[in-house]
C-alpha cells in the first residue's frame, strides 16, 4: 500500500467518492490514504457516532466480473466474523450509490511492516518473533473459520502503534487479488521494483503456483516464512527476473540459506523458518499454533499468550492435536507470577540486573514504567536472620514492659495473681520461689526490660522517670523496609 497526498478534493482517482462526499447519508470522506492491488482506502468519518474509520473500495477494472464482486463481498461479511485483537476489524459492507463495493474498517495509527523493513533492512530478532506470534494468532482464527488469508506479506502485516506499544494488525482477510483472480501468472512483465507487482508472487507457496484455488492453511504458513526471512535478513529466499522464472525457483529451487545474509541469529530460529518453507506440505509446520510456540523462546514472555490462543482455537476447532500445541514446562507461563523475571520476588534484591535488555523496541517511557524505581541496596550477608533476632528480642522486649508498667501501676498482691496466671510456667509454686531482697529504688537500664523474669516478684513502686523506651522497635522495623521494595511487579516488558 502506498502513501498518498494527506488532502485536496483530488486526491481519490476518478469514479470514486471525492473528499468531502458524505457515502450512504454516513461517512463523509476526509482523504486518501491509501492504494493497493485489491483497491483504494480513504480516511472517513462516522457522522453519526463520530467515530473515525477506513473505508476499502474495490478496484473499479474489477468491477466488470461479477464473480469477482460477489466474492469480493462474500468473503468481506466472513472477515466480519474473525474477532481478534490481531485482525483489522471490518465492521460493516456497502454499496456507493453507483454500485460500488466497500469495506468499513477500523482506522489505525502506524504502518505496514512493508515500509519498516524497507527502511531498515533487518528487524531485531524479538520484534520479528512476536510480530510472528501475533499473526499465527490472527491466522489461528481465521483458519478455525474456514478463512485462508493466501495473501500474507509484509503490505498486508500493519505495525499499529497504540498507548505507546506496537502489535500486528492482519489486513485483507481472504480478499486480496489472488484470492479474488484466481490466477495472474501468465503475465510475463518484469520483476521491476514496485509492490504492485511484486508484492505477492514473492511470498506464494509452490502449491499456489501450482493451482491457486487448491491451497490450505498451511499456504498461509509459507508465505509467514517468507515474511520472517525477509524482515529479519532483509532479503528475499528466492530472486528471479520475472514471474515465470520465479514460478520455476519456488517450485524447484532451495532456498537461499539465511546465513549468507545474517550469521548471528540463533540456529533454532532459522529452523523455524526452514521448516516454513518447506516444498513438502506434510514436512511443513501442520498449523500455525506449532509456528507459535516454536518461536516463543526467541520473543517477549508476553507473547506467549498468542500461542496459547492459538493453540486453544485450533484444538477446540478439531484442526490441532492438543499434543502437537503442548508447552514445554520449562516455558514459563505468560499469566503466572511464576513467570515474572526476578523482580517480582525478593531475589531481587540481591540478583543482579539482566546482561543486556533489547533495545529499540519499545519507547523510553514504557521502561521508565516498568523499571523506574531504583533498586534497594542489597542487605548484608546474614541480614535476614538478623532481622529475625530482632523481632524476636522486640516481641520478648514488649511483653516483659507489659509486665513491669502493669505491676507498677497496682498495689502488692499476692505472688500468683490470676490475671498473670497464663505467663507463670507450669509447675510454678510461689512459695518455692527463692527470696528476693528489696533494695533501694533504682532506675533500671533500657535493656533490663528485654530480659526480664516472667515470674512475677515483689518490687516497690517505681516512679515515673523510670519507664523504658523501646528504642529497638523502630530499627527492627526500618529494617523491614526493603522487603516492600522487592513488590515490584515486572510485566515482561
Amino acid at each position: 500500500m502506498t502513501a498518498a497526498p494527506q488532502s485536496g478534493a483530488a486526491t481519490t482517482p476518478a469514479g470514486y467518492p471525492t473528499v468531502g462526499t458524505v457515502i450512504n447519508g454516513k461517512y463523509l470522506v476526509e482523504k486518501l490514504i491509501g492504494e493497493g492491488g485489491v483497491g483504494i482506502v480513504v480516511a472517513a468519518q462516522n457522522v453519526e457516532l463520530g467515530d473515525r474509520v477506513a473505508l476499502k473500495f474495490l478496484r473499479k477494472e474489477m468491477l466488470e466480473r461479477s464473480d469477482v464482486v460477489g466474492r469480493f463481498m462474500f468473503e468481506a461479511k466472513a472477515a466480519c466474523s474473525i474477532k481478534s485483537e490481531n485482525v483489522a476489524t471490518v465492521f460493516d459492507v456497502g454499496r456507493t450509490p453507483e454500485g460500488v463495493p466497500f469495506l468499513v474498517m477500523e482506522f489505525l495509527e502506524g504502518r505496514d511492516l512493508a515500509s519498516i523493513i524497507a527502511e531498515s533492512g533487518s528487524l531485531e530478532v524479538r520484534d520479528v518473533a512476536e510480530w510472528g506470534m501475533q499473526t499465527c494468532e490472527a491466522l489461528a482464527v481465521a483458519h478455525a473459520k474456514g478463512i485462508v488469508h493466501r495473501d500474507i506479506k509484509p503490505e498486508n502485516l500493519f505495525v499499529e502503534v497504540r498507548n505507546g506499544m506496537r502489535s500486528i494488525k492482519v489486513l485483507d482477510f481472504g480478499i486480496s487479488k489472488v484470492a479474488l483472480t484466481g490466477n495472474f501468472l501468465s503475465s510475463s512483465i518484469p520483476l521491476v521494483k514496485t509492490q504492485n507487482m511484486m508484492g505477492t508472487p514473492l511470498y506464494m507457496s509452490p502449491e499456489q503456483v501450482r493451482s491457486p484455488e487448491q491451497v490450505d492453511p498451511r499456504t498461509d504458513i509459507w508465505s509467514l516464512g517468507v515474511v520472517l526471512y525477509e524482515a529479519l535478513t532483509g532479503a528475499l529466499p528466492y530472486v528471479a527476473d520475472t514471474i515465470t522464472e520465479l514460478c520455476a525457483a519456488i517450485l524447484e529451487q532451495p532456498t537461499t540459506p539465511i546465513v549468507k545474509y545474517r550469521n548471528d541469529l540463533p540456529p533454532d530460529l532459522m529452523r523455524v523458518i526452514e521448516r516454513c518453507l518447506e516444498k513438502d506440505m506434510e514436512k511443513r509446520y501442520q498449523n500455525v499454533a506449532e509456528v507459535a510456540l516454536d518461536l516463543l523462546p526467541f520473543a517477549p514472555k508476553r507473547a506467549r499468550i498468542c500461542a496459547e490462543r492459538a493453540g486453544e482455537v485450533l484444538v477446540a476447532a478439531g484442526m490441532a492435536e492438543p499434543a502437537s500445541v503442548r508447552f514445554n514446562s520449562s516455558f514459563p507461563s505468560a499469566l503466572s507470577t511464576g513467570s515474572l523475571p526476578a523482580a517480582a520476588s525478593g531475589a531481587y534484591l540481591v540478583a543482579p540486573p539482566p546482561a543486556s535488555l533489547p533495545s529499540g523496541l519499545y519507547p523510553t517511557n514504557a521502561a521508565i514504567t516498568i523499571a523506574g524505581d531504583p533498586l534497594p541496596d542489597a542487605p548484608p550477608k546474614g541480614g535476614k536472620t538478623k532481622v529475625v533476632a530482632a523481632a524476636a528480642a522486640m516481641v520478648i522486649g514488649l511483653v516483659g514492659i507489659g509486665f513491669v508498667l502493669r505491676t507498677r501501676a497496682e498495689t502488692p498482691a499476692p505472688a500468683t495473681p490470676p490475671a498473670q496466671a497464663q505467663a507463670i510456667p507450669p509447675p510454678a509454686t510461689p512459695e518455692k520461689e527463692p527470696p528476693v531482697a528489696v533494695a533501694e529504688p533504682v532506675t533500671p537500664e533500657p535493656s533490663a526490660s528485654a530480659s526480664a523474669p516472667l515470674v512475677p516478684v515483689p518490687v516497690r513502686a517505681l516512679p515515673p522517670k523510670a519507664k523504658p523506651k523501646p528504642a529497638a522497635v523502630s530499627s527492627t522495623v526500618s529494617s523491614a523496609s526493603p522487603e516492600k521494595k522487592a513488590d515490584i511487579i515486572d510485566i515482561g516488558y
